[in-house]
């Protein structure tokens, strides 16, 4: 919820016209205003008789889906890591020694 004065701030261009309501911000623009929530929560509504309450959403398992999605971006990067190691490896072992004249 949104102190009312504050809609008096808010950029023009975050309303919808047709309506006279704000529309679905994207998580930058609410951040922008100062509303402050913890990660994966969206805003999916705007409460019409009363423009200053906005309706957020995120998944029930959503700190279970996120640290799926971070192990297995930290297993994704682990094996990069590898790949670029035994690359370079291959590649200094390939080395052509230098020619004594």
């Amino acid at each position: 919820m949104l102190p009312k004065a504050m809609l008096k701030v808010i950029p023009s261009d975050y309303f919808n016209s047709e309506v006279g309501t704000l529309r679905i911000l994207t998580e930058d623009e609410w951040r922008g205003l100062g509303i402050t929530q913890s990660l994966g929560w969206e805003h999916y509504e705007c409460h019409a008789p009363e423009p200053h309450i906005l309706l957020f959403k995120r998944p029930l398992n959503y700190e279970a889906e996120l640290r799926a999605a971070t192990a297995a971006a930290q297993q994704q990067q682990q094996q990069q890591q590898q790949q670029q190691q035994q690359t370079q490896s291959i590649s200094n072992d390939m080395q052509i020694p230098p020619q004594i004249s």
